[in-house]
């Protein structure tokens, strides 16, 4: 919602085309409610050191898996997540893509995602912000301490 609205408002990284429009939201809601979660999911359950036999890692693992290689797949027939041009759907995928590159391996050999990610990184203010994210982003180690207990029990 939000995003959109300031896209809108401000006439950048919103395309003009209706179609293009509605991709641009389809992806976006994919993102949200499709990759994300098992994104999000696997990456806790592996920093919070849960025993890697658990099955819920082989269902997040698999579903992460699964939603990356669609996001590949739409990367090898369009320069950008939601079609031709850089919209705020690339903005909403870049850092969990980087982020999940970084820590599973298969998301990093991900051809499509890896040529985007290349391209994308190169964009100064995509540097510019990711810069500020790992000088002082929130990190899970500031995840506060009762979580970790909740979840090792």
């Amino acid at each position: 919602g939000i995003v959109w609205y300031l896209a809108e408002k401000s006439g950048c990284m919103m395309p003009e085309s209706d179609y293009e429009r509605v991709m641009v939201r389809e992806w976006s809601l994919f993102l949200a409610t499709d990759l994300y979660p098992p994104f999000a999911a696997q990456y806790y359950l592996q920093w919070a050191g849960i025993d890697a036999s658990d099955p819920s890692l082989d269902v997040f693992t698999v579903t992460m898996n699964a939603r990356y290689k669609h996001l590949d797949e739409q990367l090898a027939d369009h320069a950008h997540v939601a079609g031709p041009g850089f919209s705020i759907a690339d903005v909403l995928a870049y850092p969990m893509s980087v982020l999940a590159a970084r820590e599973f391996p298969q998301i990093g050999a991900l051809p499509n995602l890896r040529r985007w990610m290349d391209e994308l990184c190169e964009r100064p203010t995509i540097a510019e912000a990711m810069s500020w994210f790992a000088d002082s982003g929130p990190g899970l180690d500031k995840v506060p301490e009762a979580w970790t207990k909740r979840l090792k029990g």
